[in-house]
């Protein structure tokens, strides 16, 4: 039988690349591990010839401004100093339970786009693109 799950498991756990302490990007709204690969193509006399080539990853993240912090949870002003420093930061995308039951994903990255949004009658957001170093590790 089919044991379906929902994303609210789910959580984005970050800490900068040599810290032991392991935090969480809170109020999350959309998270997601984008997996692409870019496409080789030359046209010859003979036809078209297609092949994947270089795979890349990217983890997009979007929430509200949380202003009154947990102890493990990290905010959009410490992204904002993360992305400024170009600083490599640790990364596993996965079950917030700690059990890797759902899915769990580990490695590193940069901050490649952050932005925050101040728009009338809506709660202050923010998203980021963390761009992984190479290919994350799945453990589940």
């Amino acid at each position: 039988m089919a044991s379906a799950k929902t994303g609210n498991l789910v959580q984005l756990f970050l800490r900068l690349n040599s810290s032991t302490s392991w935090k969480y990007a809170t109020c999350n709204t959309e998270i997601a591990l984008e997996a692409e690969s870019e496409i080789i193509e030359e046209a010859t006399k003979c036809g078209v010839f297609k092949q994947p080539g270089t795979k890349s990853f990217t983890i997009p993240f979007s929430a509200f401004s949380n202003y009154e912090l947990g102890a493990n949870e990290i905010s959009h002003n410490q992204l904002w100093d993360w992305f400024v420093a170009g600083s490599t930061i640790e990364f596993i995308l996965g079950d917030s339970a700690g059990t890797a039951v759902i899915a769990q994903y580990t490695g590193t990255g940069k901050i490649g786009s952050l932005s925050q949004s101040f728009n009338v009658d809506e709660f202050i957001g923010y998203e980021f693109d963390l761009i992984v170093d190479g290919t994350p590790t799945r453990v589940v």
